[in-house]
């Protein structure tokens, strides 16, 4: 066997590993080539189209049954990747707060530390016992924001309830890093109690400012410290998702830098869910295991659900 074929052959090899894999199977294959990280999710999101090149098409006409509200229209905006929603403005959040402090109240002592500074007291398990949360995430006012900012229907990924007890650590998500499932990841956050500055809100860089910052950064895809970010940025550009009970901040968290659960005052409760696009790097499955039957007959929330 000449070198030339055996060259071949590997090659060859090596692209139907491309082929085959998932995203994160592909980042790895390109972390190890030493190329540049962001050519996998190129190739990912590239290989997924392949595979499924309808689905775009199916989303986009799909969204269009969505109720529209002219007082949701452009929620986020497309440029700096975030928006506030009042308190009382989405209708139905009222049963997710009170579903959060009831799993809050039973599993203070009990769950797992997620983080050291922080546990997940609603879990996507819980669905199945509260299906009124459900319904609030996937109602049409939730859905009519999401769709518009992706331009389709998108996946949603994650369902879940966090406390933050009053700490003193500065580890992890607890530094600004980017969220890496896709380009594009859109998170809605419910304040469950009063949030302001001291029960470490979640706080980020609008998405022009990241923009600015992942350039100057090159290798954006890690945590960093304060000290650093702002030698690229002022500390005033940050924003943070402060409010009274029920106020909702809607975030691209993959686009825009990102930290919480600084409560080194007094604690937090947060209520958050998030959708990404169907052709994501990283992942098109959603996290949420919910009886297909249910949305039987309801195209829109079975693609949202991650059927095809």
């Amino acid at each position: 066997m000449t070198a030339i074929t055996r060259n071949f052959q590997r090659a060859g090899r090596v692209m139907r590993s491309f082929a085959t894999a998932d995203g994160r199977q592909i980042r790895g294959y390109v972390h190890r080539l030493g190329l540049n990280i962001e050519l996998a999710y190129y190739i990912s999101r590239t290989i997924k189209f392949i595979r499924n090149p309808l689905a775009w098409t199916k989303r986009k006409s799909t969204m269009r049954a969505v109720t529209h509200d002219p007082a949701l229209a452009r929620a986020v905006d497309p440029d700096t990747g975030y928006g506030k929603l009042p308190a009382g403005t989405l209708p139905g959040a009222e049963v997710v707060i009170a579903a959060v402090r009831e799993k809050l109240a039973e599993r203070r002592d009990t769950a797992e530390w997620w983080d050291p500074f922080q546990k997940k007291v609603f879990l996507p398990s819980d669905l199945d016992d509260y299906p009124e949360v459900l319904d609030f995430v996937l109602s049409d006012e939730i859905l009519q924001i999401a769709c518009e900012y992706f331009g389709a229907v998108p996946v949603l990924q994650t369902v879940q309830g966090w406390w933050s007890p009053k700490n003193d650590y500065m580890q992890g998500s607890q530094l600004y890093h980017r969220d890496n499932m896709d380009w594009r990841e859109l998170k809605f956050f419910i304040n469950v109690s009063d949030i302001g500055d001291e029960n470490g809100p979640f706080t980020f860089l609008p998405a022009d400012v990241s923009d600015r910052v992942s350039r100057q950064l090159g290798d954006w895809r890690r945590a960093v410290p304060d000290e650093e970010m702002y030698t690229m940025c002022r500390p005033e550009d940050s924003r943070d998702a402060t409010g009274p009970t029920g106020t909702c901040s809607i975030v691209d968290s993959g686009r825009c830098f990102h930290y919480g659960a600084r409560t080194d005052k007094d604690e937090r409760v947060l209520f958050m869910f998030g959708f990404a696009s169907y052709y994501a790097a990283m992942s098109h499955k959603t996290a949420v295991d919910i009886d297909p039957a249910r949305f039987r007959g309801d195209p829109l929330r079975s693609l949202v659900l991650g059927q095809h």
